[in-house]
């Protein structure tokens, strides 16, 4: 079970003045990045909580991969 998680609705609350995106777009993402591993989302009463699912490391060593793969078109 989710210690301490977060809904959509508080994510989006922190970061719509920085980058301007809609709720349903906050949203897409967040529901993709627990598709990929990233988060954990859990039910609590009726609201989905999503935490982090991997730690620090692991989730710069997923980013490092990525910008080398798909970005540089890099073989790691």
């Amino acid at each position: 079970e989710i210690e301490e998680g977060y809904s959509i609705r508080e994510v989006h609350e922190q970061i719509e003045e920085e980058n301007g995106w809609a709720y349903s777009t906050t949203k897409t993402t967040m529901d993709r990045m627990v598709k990929k591993g990233l988060l954990k989302r859990e039910n609590f009463h009726g609201v989905f909580l999503y935490k982090a699912a991997i730690s620090k490391p692991a989730g710069l060593a997923r980013l490092v991969s990525y910008f080398m793969n798909d970005v540089l078109e890099m073989d790691s």
